[in-house]
């Protein structure tokens, strides 16, 4: 059955329905990881051994540092539906303050990794795989402790992290286009142009009420 176009009552004129084809990329599965761990760094250099007892000052994310490192699709062979391991190595820095038992300060950053994987059923292998990551420093440290040659500090971090895979599709809509109204000349003047800019109006700080539960 071919499909009409009825217009819409009132609209003076409008243009013959057109096919058309958007690329867009579809968002196959998504995956949402929590992990938390005790992670250990050599700080030497900056830090001196041997010139303890040390003190962690600081240890905090350092802005915008996270990263992608690697992301994989594995497929497992004789598998029926056919499935891949799926994984994605992701990292951020942490900035690090040591103070030693002297009290002299020393400064530092390192590369904190995550590595997650999971089991998905991948038709195309050739997928991309994307992944963030959102680390947080938990405030609770060890006290450092030297080696011969080395200051070991430990920490705990936790992170979140979320992996998509996703391959590009085509859709294909049909478009009519808008009705082809007379310009009009003198327009009245629209207040919600300004009140859904945030530039313009920024959004207010505000708590919605709690509903109270019935006793």
């Amino acid at each position: 059955m071919v499909d009409k176009f009825v217009p819409v009552t009132g609209c003076p004129e409008y243009r013959e329905p057109a096919r058309v084809c958007l690329i867009v990329d579809k968002v196959y599965d998504a995956r949402r990881t929590r992990l938390c761990e005790l992670r250990q760094f050599d700080a030497t250099p900056p830090v001196p051994p041997n010139a303890g007892p040390y003190q962690v000052l600081v240890c905090e994310i350092v802005p915008n540092s996270s990263t992608v490192i690697a992301t994989n699709i594995t497929p497992i062979p004789g598998t029926i539906p056919p499935l891949a391991f799926v994984s994605a190595t992701v990292a951020c820095n942490v900035r690090f303050v040591v103070a030693d038992g002297n009290g002299v300060q020393y400064e530092f950053i390192r590369q904190v990794p995550w590595t997650v994987e999971f089991v998905l059923y991948v038709p195309d292998p050739n997928m991309d795989v994307l992944a963030e990551v959102r680390c947080e420093c938990l405030d609770f440290c060890l006290p450092p402790f030297s080696t011969n040659n080395d200051v070991i500090v430990s920490c705990y971090f936790g992170a979140f992290i979320q992996v998509k895979v996703h391959a590009q599709a085509e859709l294909c809509i049909k478009e009519y286009g808008e009705c082809l109204w007379p310009e009009i000349t003198t327009q009245a003047p629209n207040p919600c142009i300004e009140f859904l800019d945030p530039e313009a109006t920024p959004y207010p700080p505000f708590n919605l009420p709690q509903q109270e539960e019935l006793l």
